[in-house]
């Protein structure tokens, strides 16, 4: 019985040093899949437009973008679970607007590998890739 249990015990810690080796495979997880590439162009005519992207565990910061310019950010999918959602702030003169920019559940099969957003008066308008 005792040895029993313990090649059980020994199968799973060599079953999650696999794991865990696999995990870190050159520097990336192959729990992860595609790579999503997000940008934002400002299209709000003579006005500068202020941006904070994030998601629940990473702040990605704020900036500034003058009109026609553009900012890009990229992130890997996981490969078990849609779980993927980014939101930004946008602000101009007086107004303030919060929106989705990337949630996978949504946005998988429209932004696969690019999602390109115009920010004009009327909010955010996603354009193909």
């Amino acid at each position: 019985m005792r040895i029993l249990v313990s090649n059980i015990v020994l199968s799973i810690l060599m079953l999650l040093t696999i794991l865990v080796a696999l995990q870190f495979q050159d520097g990336e997880s192959i729990l992860r899949k595609n790579k999503i590439s997000v940008s934002i162009t400002n299209k709000l005519t003579d006005t500068k437009l202020r941006v904070h992207c994030k998601d629940k565990n990473i702040d990605l910061g704020s900036f500034k973008l003058k009109y026609r310019e553009t900012h890009s950010f990229s992130f890997r999918t996981w490969i078990i679970v849609k779980a993927e959602l980014y939101f930004c702030r946008f602000s101009w003169l007086n107004e303030f607007h919060y929106f989705e920019i990337y949630n996978e559940v949504d946005d998988y099969d429209t932004c696969y590998e690019k999602c390109v957003w115009e920010i004009n008066k009327s909010g955010p308008c996603k354009r193909k890739g």
